[in-house]
């Protein structure tokens, strides 16, 4: 492999100067972002549905301007891909200072980040440290965004390889979740995985959703993916929209999902993940809920239980139902420490919220979950 080489570094002084009036807001919302292999996406049917980022690949860097004063319009962000980027990680230029033009042109208050690479082999990690070193200091206001795809029966020494050798600024994975229009066992196993390794290393990791085509049970798979992830830690969502262009509904469906996360992104940025816990059939490298908790176990269904802390040290339980083809109404049994159970993020005529006396005895609750769905309670003790 050609040595990479850098002919400017005294020039980052006045650069990053250039470069500090463009910081990334506190406040963003969480990341979901759209992405198609084959095909240009249409920025406004993305912002209508929900999503606040979008992928433009290196392709169309000649038009990034006019990308990102569109979307910076409708309120998303962009992850710009660059063929100069492209260049030197694929060995065919090793002058990293021609990155520098990257940084400048692509300043904007619509710019997210730097796409680097889709799915990198192991091999391709020394190259993609050091343009990702190279452009956090020419620009640390903005992210680099890499998307990997490990092989799965190794995904752990993948992942932490990964993270030891490219230190990346966020884990983004990608994988076909489904198998037979559902989520399969080994999805989960992955999920907690990096889930496990992302909070290691103090980095938020963001989940996949492949769309499912249309079919029966497409309400629910979409609803199950985006939960599962949620429920696991995901502090984002990458969305592979494949290559078939949809009719009104389809996007309509992915509209309301998108919604709802928007509904929760406050809640959900200031919690930390603490433990991810099944029902029913346990998958693999993976746990039932502890004997001691605030909930001690549910009665009937497949559920995912992924368990926070917020800010206050209050927990917070993200329940989801796993099966795509039913409804489920299980009875939640809690500890006698719990006093409030509250859903956040629910409408005022569905959202639950009971409270217990320090008498009662019998602490438990029939609570109604729709195929794939999840629903993020609160729990307050004594």
């Amino acid at each position: 492999m050609a040595k990479i080489k850098s002919s400017s570094i005294l020039i980052i002084p006045p650069l990053l100067l250039i470069l500090s009036c463009f910081r990334m807001p506190a406040d963003d919302p969480l990341p979901i972002l759209g992405w198609s292999p084959e095909r240009r996406l249409d920025i406004r049917r993305l912002a209508s549905a929900g999503f606040t980022l979008v992928l433009s690949p290196p392709g169309q860097s000649h038009r990034a301007r006019p990308v990102l004063d569109l979307a910076d319009s409708l309120g998303l962000r962009v992850v710009i891909g660059d063929g100069r980027l492209e260049k030197i990680l694929s060995g065919g230029d090793s002058l990293l200072n021609r990155l520098d033009s990257v940084a400048l042109e692509h300043q904007h208050h619509g710019l997210w980040g730097y796409f680097l690479r889709m799915m990198p082999r192991s091999d391709e990690f020394a190259r993609l440290a050091v343009v990702q070193k190279y452009l956090r200091s020419r620009d640390p206001q903005h992210l680099t965004f890499i998307c990997v795809q490990p092989d799965q029966h190794d995904y752990g020494e993948y992942l932490r390889l990964y993270i030891d050798r490219v230190a990346p600024d966020l884990v983004c994975f990608n994988r076909d979740c489904l198998q037979d229009g559902c989520l399969n066992e080994g999805s989960y196993s992955i999920l907690e995985t990096v889930r496990r390794i992302a909070l290691k290393h103090e980095l938020t990791f963001w989940a996949p959703v492949a769309t499912p085509l249309e079919s029966r049970a497409s309400v629910s798979e979409l609803r199950l993916q985006v939960h599962a992830g949620l429920a696991c830690g995901a502090r984002g969502l990458f969305y592979n929209l494949g290559s078939a262009e949809w009719g009104a509904p389809v996007w309509e469906r992915i509209g309301a999902m998108n919604q709802q996360v928007n509904r929760l992104s406050p809640v959900l940025k200031n919690l930390t993940s603490t433990g991810i816990y099944f029902t029913g059939s346990i998958p693999p490298d993976c746990r039932g809920l502890p004997s001691k908790g605030p909930l001690l176990s549910i009665e009937g269904g497949s559920m995912i239980v992924g368990a926070f802390s917020g800010k206050e040290r209050d927990t917070y339980l993200f329940i989801v139902n796993r099966d795509i083809f039913s409804g489920v109404r299980p009875r939640l049994l809690f500890s006698r420490s719990v006093r409030r159970f509250v859903e956040l993020g629910g409408t005022r005529k569905t959202g639950i919220r009971h409270e217990w006396m320090r008498r009662e005895r019998d602490r438990t609750l029939a609570v109604l979950f729709k195929a794939g769905e999840g629903r993020l309670f609160r729990i307050d003790v004594y």
